[in-house]
């Protein structure tokens, strides 16, 4: 026998030692193996290729009863899922089935939660996958800071239960906090993305802050069980948005560095989904049911309010803090020179990143300057400066949704309440109002450009600002409220009253023309008195007499007859020729047969007179004046109307309008003079003179024609 010799223990392989090059390969291989299978595994749940949740019915039947969710046949999912790599910039968009197999995913770190059309992006969105969500973040001084990502889970999930929300689909630790998702049960359309956002912020825990709920008891105390979910970290509240990405499992938080993972339930293949309407029933401090109601009633009393406010012709009350329409109508007209300067002969450059900056802030401009519109309208009109590649003029209206739905809160009288940073709570109008400086901040205007294109408010530096002057802000004003030029008005009253007189001479009678205009015959004799008015001044008259004198009494005599002296009760009173003359006789003529009395009646139509002769001679009791006796009689009528209204709760009625009672005030005041004495109620001046003008100017009244006429009834202005 051989004798035996020594045993000796072989080396250990390179791949079984923990230090050697093999053996790091070997791990680096599975843990990169276990990384892909993990994000396989989150992608499939997240995202499936197909599932019955659209095959609601046998065969092709589109009617008759569902078929449970076990019995229907599994449909390709609709829309697409988007992948995004460590660079941002390097995503890709494609339907689940094709994102199963796609070479991207081994070094993808981001998935959306919902499905889209073409692209990540809110107005692409095709189905809502995920309808809830939530961003923990666990960060040196929580709470939770130091404590494993599994007990803060159970906490959170403990937290759940005893209040009454269900759980979670899944959750994931991101590195730095948790993610917590739930993903529908059913179709969600994009329609509803309002209420799932809603329903998104108020778990969360966001008050409502307006309403008739606003600051309730019920209200309040639901937003504090919905925050107290999250005590021991903090939400990131930037992540409510339809176009959110959050990260994959088996991707590297590149600021931890940890790897994300999935931390309940237990694996992947334990997820379930949930219900949307439970969940909303939960959280949300008012059913579906109370809400749609509210709604209503809301609508309601908005559209009673406005037939109000119309039916009483007053405008719609202001703010506390109004915007200044007549300084961003000058900020919108320089960020329209700015659109032209970049566009050019073409469109606005991609490459610039301003489209939807420029689009945003010249609509909310549009907004605060009274100028009005929708979405649609607006992305129509900038759509050839601004639209091109990956800018549609459909994504452009979607982008502009928001301005529009805040200016109809606007116009419909709504308010918000606004907490500038250590000042005062205050009530605002709900249009987006940004600092100048922050819109020229963002759409990168420097003080040379601001120089260049002659910008006057639209500067980065607030000295280089010019206020508006006094001029420029009443032109702004009556350009807003819809004014025309004196010239065009001027000329349409004499073009109305040059037909009224045609159609006078073929037989018409004033009533009739009254109805073929639309207006009252007190109308019509205004447009006749305005054609008439200062008529006779403006007469010349030429003599080609011989070398002889003629006396006062013939030359007188020829005036005369040159005068139009027919009495008529239709047309007011004037001066033919200026001193002191004799008073004229009245004719014998009797007045007109197709000009008969005017009747009282509705006033339909209004036409704003021009200025009358002269005041008449000051009286001795009218210390200030007849015009300012005459406002004050009209303040006293006025007053008198909108108390009769306000007790008999009468706002409807279009009786006693600002013109009658303009009409009962020039009576009163001829009968005063008359009298020469004071004679009905009211001071001789008005209380508050500059606001009753003010009102009359917006009711189109001119107070002078109302004035009496110191010259002869016979003589026509």
């Amino acid at each position: 026998m051989l004798p035996l010799t020594d045993y000796v223990i072989p080396e250990t392989p390179d791949c079984l030692l923990e230090d050697s090059p093999l053996a790091a390969e070997i791990r680096a291989r599975a843990q990169k193996a276990a990384a892909v299978a993990a994000r396989a595994a989150h992608l499939a749940v997240l995202h499936p290729t197909h599932t019955n949740l659209y095959g609601k019915r046998a065969g092709r039947k589109r009617t008759g009863p569902e078929l449970p969710v076990a019995a229907r046949k599994p449909l390709p999912v609709k829309g697409r899922a988007t992948l995004t790599g460590a660079n941002p910039g390097h995503r890709v968009t494609r339907h689940p089935i094709q994102l199963a197999h796609s070479g991207m995913l081994p070094e993808a770190g981001y998935v959306s939660l919902q499905r889209h059309a073409m692209g990540c992006r809110s107005d692409e969105l095709v189905a809502i996958n995920a309808y809830a969500w939530a961003d923990l973040e666990i960060r040196e001084g929580h709470t939770f800071y130091g404590v494993t990502p599994e007990v803060v889970a159970g906490i959170i999930l403990a937290r759940h239960d005893a209040a009454g929300v269900p759980r979670p689909s899944y959750v994931t630790f991101s590195g730095r906090g948790l993610w917590c998702v739930y993903l529908a049960d059913g179709f969600i359309p994009p329609q509803a993305r309002s209420r799932v956002l809603k329903a998104t912020r108020a778990y969360w825990g966001d008050e409502i802050k307006t309403g008739r709920g606003a600051g309730t008891e019920h209200v309040v105390a639901r937003a504090a069980a919905m925050r107290g979910l999250w005590d021991g970290g903090e939400l990131d509240w930037s992540v409510g948005d339809m176009s959110r990405v959050h990260r994959l499992a088996g991707s590297i938080n590149d600021r931890s560095g940890e790897m994300v993972r999935l931390v309940w339930p237990a694996s992947w293949a334990d997820v379930r989904r949930s219900n949307f309407e439970a969940f909303a029933l939960a959280v949300l401090p008012f059913t579906r049911e109370e809400t749609s109601a509210y709604k209503k009633e809301r609508a309601s009393a908005r559209a009673a309010r406005q037939a109000r406010v119309e039916a009483e012709g007053r405008p719609v009350a202001g703010f506390a803090r109004a915007p200044r329409p007549g300084r961003w109508a000058v900020i919108a007209t320089e960020i329209e020179a700015l659109i032209r300067h970049h566009a050019g002969n073409s469109a606005v450059s991609p490459e610039l990143g301003l489209r939807n900056l420029l689009a945003h802030h010249l609509c909310c401009a549009w907004a605060l300057s009274g100028r009005g519109g929708d979405a649609r309208g607006w992305a129509a009109e900038l759509a050839p400066m601004l639209c091109g590649p990956k800018l549609s003029e459909r994504r452009l209206a979607s982008y502009l949704k928001p301005v529009e739905r805040n200016l109809r809160r606007h116009e419909a009288g709504e308010t918000v309440w606004y907490t500038p940073p250590g000042g005062e709570p205050r009530e605002v109008s709900p249009l987006f109002e940004y600092g100048v400086g922050r819109v020229a901040r963002e759409l990168k205007v420097t003080a040379h450009l601001a120089a260049e294109l002659g910008f006057r408010i639209l500067t980065p530096q607030a000295e280089d600002r010019k206020a508006l002057t006094a001029a420029e802000r009443q032109a702004a004003r009556r350009e807003r409220l819809g004014a025309r030029k004196r010239a065009a008005v001027e000329q349409e009253q004499q073009d109305r009253a040059t037909l009224i007189l045609d159609l006078m001479g073929v037989g018409l009678e004033a009533e009739d023309i009254a109805e073929l205009f639309g207006c009252c015959t007190r109308t019509v004799e205004r447009a006749v008195n305005a054609l008439f008015a200062g008529s006779a001044d403006r007469v010349t008259v030429v003599l080609e007499l011989p070398d002889e004198d003629v006396s006062d009494a013939e030359l007188h005599g020829f005036v005369e007859a040159c005068t139009l002296t027919s009495p008529s009760r239709y047309l007011s009173a004037g001066s033919a020729l200026q001193g002191n003359q004799p008073p004229a006789q009245p004719s014998t003529e009797a007045a007109p047969a197709n000009l008969p009395a005017a009747k009282p009646g509705k006033l339909l139509c209004k036409a704003k007179s021009g200025k009358a002769a002269p005041e008449t001679e000051t009286q001795t009791w009218l210390t200030y004046g007849p015009l300012r006796r005459l406002l004050a009689l009209y303040e006293h009528l006025r007053a008198c109307t909108v108390a009769s209204r306000r007790e008999n709760r009468d706002w409807s009625s279009n009786w006693c309008t600002e013109w009658d009672d303009m009409d009962c005030a020039q009576m009163m005041l001829q009968d005063e003079l008359l009298a020469e004495r004071h004679l009905y109620p009211g001071g001789l001046k008005p209380r508050n003179e500059a606001k009753i003008r003010q009102r009359l100017r917006l009711a189109g009244i001119d107070p002078y024609p109302y004035l009496p006429c110191h010259s002869p009834e016979s003589r026509l202005h």
